[in-house]
């Protein structure tokens, strides 16, 4: 953003631009007009982002504590899915605020910006997929496929970064591809263990699954037509039902968890109490002796 002096020519002019350049330089858009009007039209059509950003650094940080404060009493699995999805919800956020346009109002670093935001996008995968793992055990070989492919992605993007070997695109597509993939394997299995027996927390992942691809395909539409704005919106709300779902099959483990939890220290108890008189029993007055 610059001041262009009142009554003056402005001509805009790139040099020694290459062929991937050109391509971005196409797609950009200039701006023209008073600095708070344009200040309020990128934060207007980027508010969603900002508001997501927020929610996702709240909840992610929940998530991540939760999982870290509670290891003497939830199980190990446990801990580790609620990391992995409080990773994932701040890797959400991350991309989704770098994204946007509304870092433009506070830095003119937009080549930043869009390292990050690539770098978020690209790594979404791995945290997801081991949240998955943790709640629908039994294909960890699968899944850690998928992860090594998504780390493996990452790696390509950044050495094309520096090197520009392939168009963007390109790597793109192939990210879109390995996304659908993903996406269709995790349904397959999801389905294919609910079958032999019904989960209401595998359900839950099921369903989050499914909004967050029928979202995921309406916004590469808008990607691909380059309408930035729906695009933006339609992984939001994709993103959005997806953790609620995710969430609530975290809650229905936590809630198994206290529940076996409170039938250990029930057991415990009437290992050493005669439930009628509630006077401590035999096994007790032998430990005690045994002392």
């Amino acid at each position: 953003m610059f001041a262009v002096p009142t009554g003056e020519r402005l001509t805009i002019q790139f040099f020694n631009a290459s062929d991937q350049s050109v391509s971005a330089i196409e797609q950009s858009e200039v701006w023209i007009g008073n600095r708070t009007g344009i200040y309020r039209m990128i934060l207007l059509e980027n508010l969603h982002a900002g508001i997501f950003a927020v929610f996702a650094l709240l909840l992610g940080i929940i998530a991540i504590f939760s999982g870290i404060y509670m290891r003497s009493a939830w199980s190990r699995q446990m801990c580790q899915g609620l990391r992995s999805l409080g990773y994932f919800i701040l890797d959400a956020g991350v991309w989704i605020l770098t994204d946007s346009k509304l870092l433009l109002l506070f830095t003119q670093k937009t080549g930043v910006a869009e390292l990050i935001s690539f770098l978020a996008f690209f790594t979404l995968g791995i945290p997801l997929l081991e949240f998955t793992k943790k709640m629908m055990p039994g294909r960890e070989k699968l899944f850690g496929m998928f992860q090594a492919l998504f780390a493996a992605q990452c790696v390509v993007y950044c050495v094309n970064y520096m090197t520009g070997i392939v168009p963007l695109t390109v790597v793109l597509v192939t990210e879109h591809l390995l996304m659908a993939v993903t996406i269709g394997f995790v349904l397959y299995a999801g389905f294919s263990r609910m079958r032999q027996r019904k989960n209401k927390k595998i359900m839950r992942i099921m369903i989050g699954y499914i909004v967050f691809s029928v979202c995921s395909a309406t916004a590469f539409l808008f990607f691909y037509q380059g309408n930035t704005t729906q695009y933006s919106i339609a992984y939001v709300a994709g993103i959005l039902g997806f953790v609620f779902f995710l969430a609530d099959a975290a809650c229905i483990s936590i809630y198994e968890q206290i529940r076996e939890n409170a039938n250990v220290m029930l057991y415990a108890k009437m290992a050493y109490t005669d439930m009628m008189t509630g006077l401590r029993n035999r096994a007790a007055f032998i430990e005690d002796s045994s002392r």
